[in-house]
């Protein structure tokens, strides 16, 4: 798997656990499918965007098999919480790191095909949608907030982001016991 993270005013620290959260959470999401981590590029970029997150398909990645994808964490909107208060350093990476697991959740279902911007039609040929997702086949037409959050990809993505932060600060708060201040020498 190949990881890049971009980010500008981040720590080197910061960096790096970012790097390490990706390759923790993919093997783990991944994990009954070892093969496909070795093809698997994944740009995590940490910048202003429309969204606090959003994961998309590389536009030179084969769109039938991705395997290149851009994930983006608008680290921005999270410094403050819903009710104007600015967080805290730690709960601010919390955070980010919950939000990247969130998307790196949607990044398992492009690659195993779940979640696909095609239909199949009953003459077996390819349409593209750039008007919504489908999810196993089927397409949601959101009207508000309230269908999102019902919406079976992101059902299962909200569901599985807290769980997966626990496991990447368990396995990270190792790797800082096991390297301390070599770590932003690794």
């Amino acid at each position: 798997m190949k990881v890049k993270v971009h980010a500008r005013n981040v720590n080197e620290k910061m960096k790096l656990s970012l790097h390490v959260l990706v390759e923790h959470t993919m093997k783990d999401l991944l994990s009954d499918r070892k093969g496909l981590l070795r093809n698997l590029e994944i740009d995590v970029h940490l910048k202003h965007h429309s969204h606090e997150g959003e994961a998309e398909i590389h536009k030179d990645a084969n769109k039938y098999a991705p395997r290149k994808f851009k994930v983006y964490v608008d680290h921005h909107r999270i410094e403050k919480d819903d009710y104007g208060r600015v967080k805290g350093e730690t709960e601010w990476a919390h955070d980010v790191f919950r939000t990247l697991c969130h998307e790196l959740v949607h990044v398992r279902d492009y690659v195993l095909g779940r979640l696909t911007f095609r239909r199949w039609s009953w003459r077996d040929t390819v349409s593209f949608d750039d008007n919504g997702l489908f999810w196993d086949g089927v397409h949601y037409d959101v009207k508000n907030l309230k269908e999102y959050f019902e919406l079976p990809y992101e059902v299962e993505a909200y569901g599985r982001e807290k769980g997966l932060l626990v496991s990447f600060l368990a396995f990270w708060t190792e790797v800082e016991k096991k390297f301390g201040d070599d770590l932003e020498n690794l």
